[in-house]
């Protein structure tokens, strides 16, 4: 039913580009310099067949109004009308057209920008249209788009428009600034119609820096990379200092810091705010917590001679829980000169906050914007990239989490 009424309209509005084509019939220039044409993309807004007229509503940008002149030449879908043929007439089963015939349709008008005259003139049934991009801005009724190109892109979505987040269907109010989204959209005359929305939480951002100091109402600051920005926590921001965890009063001024975070350019909320304290891992290892290097001093108040075997038996304490022998022997009050190692348990070395996975993630997440402002699609290879890109980004973020 659908099919049949866009053929209807179209045949309608086939025979109205042959009564604006009517002009071209009688004169056609001919050995004239092609003019410096440009060309306009869109759906007929308006048709004024009397002042033989088109306004097209681009996707981006402002309308276009052309004139049809005595040589312009127009072509439905793939085939070509002949201009050198007579308007075909008209039959008891077809009406005349109106400007109602054209308005919906899809066209692309060649056109010298000096007197807006269309050399060429395309006509095409609508057909759904797809874009992506990254959410600027999003509610119930509106989607704005950031494109690949740095271009802004509006679409308006109304009740019939399915939008997911993640797979679950959502209302476009859930859509958050940086979402990755995928469109399928229709033109309108005064508009883009969104009918289709697929869009995934984008992967969080990475700040990496020295903390600064505690603000107000559950908020910190961190400065790196020549800037200094102000993080938002709530009850579900993990902190851990040396993969231990913390609050955030543990944090010190100065102390080295990574932060996981989303945001929308204004606020940035912190999901993972990872720190190292190296005297919390000196102290560690000075408790046994670590190597001992048999180095350690004892508070023995008088001269022994009593061979040490890595369990100190002089009046002194040995802070190291290990009993391996070690081959050196207290000679002096007090002094522990064994080189022996301690056999106690050790911890293993922090690895927060993970500098080369953090590196790697970076990397991965300025090649995915590199892919995406590519010029042109390049046979469907760079979309492959782009995708294997988003599943390398996920893997990074997995490997971090896994050593919590």
């Amino acid at each position: 039913m659908h099919s049949t009424l866009k053929l209807l309209r179209v045949s309608a509005a086939c025979i109205g580009t042959l009564t604006l084509a009517g002009a071209a019939v009688s004169a056609r220039a001919a050995g004239t310099a092609p003019a410096p044409f440009k060309f306009a993309e869109g759906v007929v807004a308006a048709a004024d067949l009397t002042a033989k007229t088109l306004t097209i509503h681009p996707a981006i940008g402002d309308n276009v109004t052309v004139s049809v002149g005595p040589a312009t030449r127009f072509s439905r879908g793939d085939g070509a009308f002949d201009p050198g043929l007579p308007p075909k007439a008209e039959t008891q089963a077809e009406t005349s057209p109106t400007s109602g015939s054209f308005v919906g349709l899809y066209v692309r008008a060649e056109y010298d920008p000096s007197t807006l005259v269309a050399a060429k003139i395309w006509l095409h049934a609508p057909v759904p249209l797809h874009t992506e991009g990254l959410v600027h801005s999003a509610s119930d009724t509106a989607l704005s788009l950031d494109l690949p190109n740095g271009r802004g892109f509006q679409l308006a979505l109304d009740a019939n428009t399915v939008c997911r987040l993640n797979g679950q269907p959502v209302s476009g109010s859930a859509l958050t600034q940086g979402d990755p989204v995928a469109v399928t959209f229709s033109l309108k005359p005064a508009e883009n119609l969104a009918t289709l929305v697929m869009a995934r939480t984008a992967p969080p951002h990475v700040f990496t820096g020295l903390f600064v100091g505690l603000g107000t109402a559950n908020t910190f600051s961190a400065t790196g990379g020549g800037q200094t920005l102000t993080f938002t926590v709530d009850d579900k921001t993990e902190i851990r200092i040396n993969d231990k965890a913390a609050t955030l009063a543990d944090l010190k001024t100065n102390q080295p810091i990574a932060v996981q975070d989303r945001g929308d350019g204004s606020v940035f909320l912190a999901l993972r705010v990872g720190a190292r304290d190296p005297k919390q891992e000196i102290h560690g290892q000075e408790n046994g917590q670590g190597p001992n290097t048999g180095q350690g001093k004892g508070t023995n108040g008088g001269p022994t001679t009593t061979p040490s075997h890595g369990k100190n038996n002089r009046h002194g304490t040995n802070s190291g829980p290990g009993t391996k022998p070690s081959p050196g022997t207290n000679s002096g009050p007090g002094t522990n000169s064994g080189q022996g190692t301690n056999s106690g348990p050790s911890t293993k070395p922090s690895h927060e906050p993970h500098p080369q996975l953090l590196a790697a993630l970076r990397a991965l997440q300025q090649a995915k914007l590199h892919l995406h402002d590519a010029a042109r699609d390049f046979g469907g290879h760079r979309a492959a990239a782009a995708t294997l890109t988003d599943q390398a980004i996920q893997e990074v973020e997995n490997a971090i989490k896994s050593d919590q």
